[in-house]
């Protein structure tokens, strides 16, 4: 209930601020001195609750404000973290009336009744504060109805907490206070006052000092537009960039002799629940010495007398120090470092590369790829010094991509925001790549081939280094500038084992399992075909043509042809066939190829697709533009959509939408496509993979990407992977729609994350 008092007072700080009693630390005599170290203080009064009214209309409230004749508020935080605070409303509406208009009302709320100097304080309590330890306070004094509140601190000792000062309102209540220490805390603020007049209708004034920040804030208006006018001092300024953000119509250094402002114009979002968010705001800043001077308007008419109106309030504050200045151009710190030990050590001469991102805009997908959307550009170039240091100055604001490399060392990146000054960058030695291949029991595996991997910037795996373990099964690449790649170790007899090496992980240790074949060369052959249709069914697939080729040192050659029965199968007699190939036909599907090997068993199940299910073929090969994967793709999205309901895998029946189905094409029944319902302009990885095990199918990675906006269906275009065992292959993309759809042309895995 605090926060939602909190909140409220703040609403009225930010738009209904009036002219407070002669006395206006008079509220601080409420609430306790000792260890204050902030205060703010807000008055309002019945002018500045009709106006907000009237901006917010029905909704959030707003109808129920008119009831409101005025308002006072005054907090104070304490060292130990806990605050107190008092609201006073001028209103006839009775404290269960106003309960009411909280959320969840009074259902929420048990209160007693007390009597504390001579005065009637109803005690609310939380339906989550069952011991009563923190009750809120309300009484009335005439034509004002007040509130005490108070938020109990906390305090470290022995690196736990314990609680703070544990006040109670009702304790609080039982004196009244010096009020001293408020204004001494607030002087700044106050002396702040004096340095501007309001011109029209005056809503209001407050002040605050909170964290070693004085701020003073006046609210006024007249017939053309709502001001606010903010001056502070102390605190984090911010950067002194001025320019134009996502949200902003326009952004422009305005000068008047030797001062200077920031102007920018607001168009908001037409949000339906917040008439306030439909505002078209005016906002300028100037920077005078240690204060910062903020003007903010609301035009209610023509546009341009209020800019104008905003640039003489603006100027016209008169605050002594040296004028700040403005610029459209940022400037970047980047450092870079290594751990020794627990010390931070410098790198100098260490690389530093700073790109860029084109943005996304609706636009064609075909001019996209032309003119390389999504792909991201070397911006500068630059070397550190002996402190480890470079700066770029004079970039335009953006966001960027810093890379800090040196020879000996694995590649470090970080990412730095619109407006942000510094980045620093970790760099670690890279050590020699030793592979140790061993038997699951722990014997060496000599003469086993080892092929060394590097991922490119496509995020691709490319083959740098292949060489075979010595009698100790050891293979030493020594240091090679590889930050991520991959080790894939194979040898006759061993099922193959793939591990990933990075910057911290080279030194490997690969056990390989020794495969348990049966001979089932010169065996009888039987093959079913199937498919599925759209609602799940099962079909036995007649006059199917399957042929069946034997493999020889000079490749594959045909041995028998066959058509299935009308059960779906397809007899052959053994032969001497050991390894080989099967191919399927069947018009109105997709053409099946599988090949097998000696030790695969001869009775032998195959799934057919229909045609109609994946239309791959009317699209043109053009390869979808490829993006930089950036920051931790952890969080699953399932399919929404395919063509079919159920797949059927080697776990039996699986659904083939929604969480923990299917995440294969092409077999099974499962179809040739699935669509995700996703974020526009969010970044998705598109991570696939295939079969790794001897007479497996699915180990072509090859599909079209399509994206839904606008109404309507666009090709991103055709992403073309490895067509290999026990590979991976990782896409991004930023979509422009809320949906995407995967169409494999293959048969392959894949699993779609988002950040």
């Amino acid at each position: 209930m605090k926060k939602i008092l909190f909140a409220a007072a703040f609403i009225l700080l930010a738009g209904c601020l009036i002219v407070p009693p002669e006395n206006k630390y008079e509220l601080f005599s409420y609430l306790p001195s000792e260890g204050a170290n902030s205060a703010v203080w807000v008055d309002a009064k019945e002018e500045g609750f009709s106006e907000l009214s009237s901006l917010l209309g029905v909704v959030m409230g707003g109808a129920k404000l008119k009831e409101l004749k005025g308002g006072r508020f005054a907090v104070v935080g304490y060292e130990d973290g806990g605050s107190a605070g008092v609201i006073q409303l001028k209103t006839d509406m009775g404290v269960g009336e106003l309960v009411g208009m909280l959320p969840y009302g009074e259902t929420n709320f048990t209160n007693e009744t007390k009597w504390i100097n001579g005065v009637e304080v109803t005690l609310l309590y939380s339906q989550y504060d069952r011991d009563k330890e923190n009750p809120l306070c309300m009484w009335r004094d005439g034509e004002w109805l007040s509130f005490l509140f108070c938020q109990r601190g906390y305090k470290g000792v022995g690196g736990l907490y314990e609680d703070g000062n544990k006040m109670r309102c009702d304790k609080v209540l039982e004196q009244r206070y010096d009020t001293k220490k408020a204004e001494e805390l607030l002087s700044e603020s106050s002396g702040m006052r004096n340095k501007f007049s309001p011109t029209g209708k005056l809503f209001g004034e407050g002040m605050a000092y909170v964290q070693n920040q004085s701020v003073y804030v006046s609210v006024f208006g007249d017939e053309s537009a709502d001001y606010g006018v903010m001056i502070s001092k102390g605190g984090s300024k911010g950067t002194n960039l001025c320019y134009k953000e996502s949200s902003t119509k326009s952004a422009e250094v305005v000068r008047r002799g030797d001062k200077e402002a920031c102007v920018k114009e607001y168009e908001g979002s037409s949000y339906p629940l917040m008439a306030l968010s439909r505002m078209n705001f005016i906002y300028a800043e100037r920077r005078v010495g240690d204060y910062s001077v903020v003007v903010a308007a609301y035009p209610k008419e023509e546009k341009t007398a209020v800019r104008s109106s905003v640039e003489n309030i603006i100027f016209g504050i008169e605050m002594g120090g040296e004028e700040g200045r403005w610029t459209d151009k940022m400037s970047l710190t980047v450092k870079v470092y290594e751990r020794v030990g627990s010390q931070s050590i410098p790198v100098a001469d260490a690389k530093v590369e700073l790109y860029t991102y084109r943005v996304y805009e609706y636009t064609d997908v075909i001019a996209d790829a032309i003119d390389g959307a999504g792909s991201r550009k070397l911006v500068r170039t630059g070397y550190t010094n002996d402190d480890g240091v470079v700066k770029f100055e004079n970039l335009e604001v953006s966001s960027y991509t810093v890379e800090a490399s040196k020879k000996g060392y694995a590649k470090g990146t970080d990412y730095v925001y619109p407006g942000e000054m510094n980045s620093s960058i970790r760099l670690e030695r890279i050590g020699p790549i030793v592979v140790t291949v061993k038997e699951s029991g722990g014997a060496p595996i000599s003469e086993a081939m080892v092929g060394l991997y590097n991922r490119t910037e496509s995020y691709q795996y490319e083959l740098i280094r292949t060489a075979y373990t010595n009698e100790t099964g050891v293979v030493n690449f020594g240091i090679l500038e590889v930050d991520n790649g991959k080790v894939v170790v194979s040898k006759e007899g061993y099922n193959n084992y793939t591990t990933y090496i990075s910057a911290s992980s080279r030194n490997i240790t690969a056990y390989l399992t020794r495969k348990q074949y049966y001979n089932y060369t010169g065996q009888p052959f039987t093959v079913t075909v199937r498919s599925y249709d759209a609602s799940g069914g099962l079909n036995n697939v007649e006059e199917a043509k399957v042929s069946l080729y034997n493999k020889t040192s000079s490749g594959y050659v045909l041995a028998m042809v066959n058509y299935t029965d009308s059960n779906g199968v397809a007899r052959f007699g053994g032969g001497n066939i050991g390894d080989g190939r099967i191919d399927v036909e069947k018009v109105g599907y997709r053409n099946y190829s599988m090949e097998f090997y000696y030790h695969n068993s001869r009775n032998m199940m195959i799934y057919l697709t229909p045609m109609d299910w994946n239309q791959t073929y009317r699209y043109n090969k053009t390869l979808a533009p490829a993006e930089n994967c950036g920051g931790n793709f952890t969080v699953r999205i399932w399919p929404s959509e395919a063509p079919t309901a159920t797949c059927r895998g080697s776990s039996g029946v699986m659904p083939a939408t929604g969480e923990n189905s299917a995440d294969w094409f092409n077999y099974g029944g499962c179809g040739g496509w699935k669509s995700y319902n996703v974020t526009p302009g969010s970044q998705v990885m598109i991570h696939a993979y295939t079969d790794s095990c001897d007479g497996c199918t699915l180990w072509h990675i090859n599909y079209y990407l399509h994206d839904h906006y606008n109404s309507s269906w666009h090709n991103v275009g055709y992403v073309d992977g490895p067509d290999e065992k026990g590979a991976t292959y990782d896409f991004c993309y930023t979509p422009k729609g809320d949906m995407i759809s995967i169409e494999a042309e293959t048969g392959f895995y894949v699993q779609v994350f988002k950040k």
